[in-house]
């Protein structure tokens, strides 16, 4: 019996001691992967914030059908590197299939392509096509170091 009660407090002691680990480690992950991209709700108000807040915009000319589009919102968007990034920016995407108005005004020839402008509307960099993470996030700390030489 005495070794039965042993045993059972030894296992008791290690679920403990598991679950307060399990429980760190999906805390530390929540705190890890917590960036994630705020896009504005339309083309008018990124521009305006873009102008109140004196940051660039990032914007993602997409396409519902466009296969890469959808690759680029599931790899590249949600990869730490380039969310935390997108906080220095205004974040808007635009289909030019639905927004006619403005989608005509940036001469896209191909989806996906994400085109960097500051609050006058002036492109500071554009990339057309597919990158993976590192890539995406390289292109944004040029944009990023380019517009702040600019001010």
């Amino acid at each position: 019996m005495k070794t039965h009660c042993v045993f059972a407090r030894r296992t008791r002691c290690f679920l403990n001691a598991l679950t307060l680990a399990l429980v760190g480690m999906m805390a530390w992950t929540a705190q890890v992967s917590a960036a994630e991209i705020t896009w504005a709700k339309s083309f008018d108000e990124a521009f305006k914030l873009a102008k109140e807040k004196n940051l660039p915009i990032m914007m993602d000319v997409y396409t519902d059908w466009c296969g890469w589009c959808k690759k680029l919102d599931k790899d590249v968007y949600s990869a730490d590197s380039v969310a935390q990034l997108s906080q220095k920016f205004i974040c808007l995407k635009l289909n030019p299939e639905t927004d006619k108005e403005h989608g005509d005004l940036f001469k896209v020839e191909g989806y996906p392509t994400i085109i960097f402008l500051d609050a006058s509307r002036k492109e500071l960099n554009r990339i057309t096509g597919y990158l993976p993470p590192d890539d995406f996030a390289a292109e944004m700390k040029k944009v990023l170091s380019a517009f702040s030489g600019a001010k």
